[in-house]
């Protein structure tokens, strides 16, 4: 068994566990009912409910698809809307299931036909369901059902969960829809994170892939959540000859990372007032996180910035700025 394969950073002595780990899952609590002990929670406080080896209760990646046509949702606010939960509650599971029968739709309620625990679907993909205020604990191979003709039978007792919306397949058209990452409740171990894969990704050119280009002028995505991860993301035209001040990615949030984004051309044509701007901090006093390996161009203002937010800092690396006023 390589370390390496496990955990997500020995050379810094980050012993949470990988995604994939072996061991997720693996455990058994046996000893623990045999002596009679008590501890439910991890080291980080998470309770357990389908245990893992070891200190750490793993958070599972919960990741429906954005998708132009045939995904769980057709705009990346659609999917903020529809999936946006407390992340850091133990009420909050995600589950393993072999299909869908019938039908099962965001904010249905489920009841397990074995344990009779309850839950709020937040949603279901064709192999995972995210469950919120939980009541009861669900035993894995229990149907969890609306009724009897729509449920999944689900293949574990349930993980913490990250938030992840993947951006998938061909785009013929624009997202149109800005995004807000607004009304969650986060934490370092259940993060929001947003990615495009190979096929829906940009190759460093604009309009090569998915592009997220509002059509009402806003702020391309504002970010309002701790340890939210903005990966390989196009955005531009998003103020529209609009003379305010709204930015492609807008950070007001702690522990983010933007990372291989494309954010150019804010769109404010003859707005000679326009404060449009790429990617900017303006929330003081807070440690913003971190931008890496981005391409900004074509801006009313400024690139990558801190802009009147005393005392915060943004870790800034490996970007190309080209065109702006500051």
């Amino acid at each position: 068994m390589d370390a390496d394969d496990i955990f997500i950073d020995t050379d810094s002595y980050d012993f949470h566990l990988k995604q994939d780990a072996s061991i997720i899952d693996a455990a058994t609590t046996a000893p623990i009912i045999a002596l009679g002990l008590t501890f439910t929670d991890d080291i980080d406080g998470q309770l357990r409910t389908t245990w893992d080896i070891g200190a750490d209760e793993a958070s599972i990646d919960f990741d429906p698809t954005v998708m132009q046509t045939g995904g769980d949702y057709s705009t990346l606010a659609l999917w903020e809307a529809g999936v946006q939960t407390d992340l850091t509650a133990d009420t909050t599971r995600v589950f393993s299931h072999g299909g869908i029968t019938g039908t099962i739709v965001d904010g249905d309620t489920v009841t397990g036909t074995t344990s009779r625990a309850t839950a709020i679907v937040v949603h279901a993909t064709t192999a995972e369901i995210l469950l919120e205020t939980v009541s009861g604990t669900f035993v894995s191979g229990e149907q969890v059902q609306v009724d009897t003709s729509n449920h999944v039978t689900i293949s574990n007792a349930g993980n913490p969960a990250n938030a992840v919306a993947k951006i998938d397949g061909a785009w013929s058209a624009a997202d149109t829809a800005a995004v807000e990452i607004n009304g969650w409740t986060t934490g370092a171990n259940n993060y929001v994170k947003v990615y495009t894969t190979d096929g829906a990704r940009h190759n460093g050119t604009a309009g090569s892939a998915y592009v997220l280009e509002p059509t009402v002028p806003a702020d391309g995505i504002l970010i309002l959540e701790s340890y939210t991860q903005i990966i390989g993301i196009e955005i531009t035209n998003w103020t529209t000859n609009f003379d305010g001040s709204y930015d492609g990615i807008h950070i007001g949030a702690e522990n983010c990372l933007i990372d291989s984004c494309l954010v150019h051309d804010d769109g404010h044509g003859s707005e000679n007032n326009s404060d449009a701007g790429g990617i900017q901090v303006d929330t003081a006093s807070i440690n913003a996180g971190i931008v890496k390996n981005c391409i900004v161009y074509n801006l009313a203002r400024w690139g990558i910035a801190i802009h009147q937010a005393n005392n915060s800092s943004l870790k800034v690396y490996n970007n190309t700025v080209y065109q702006y006023s500051f």
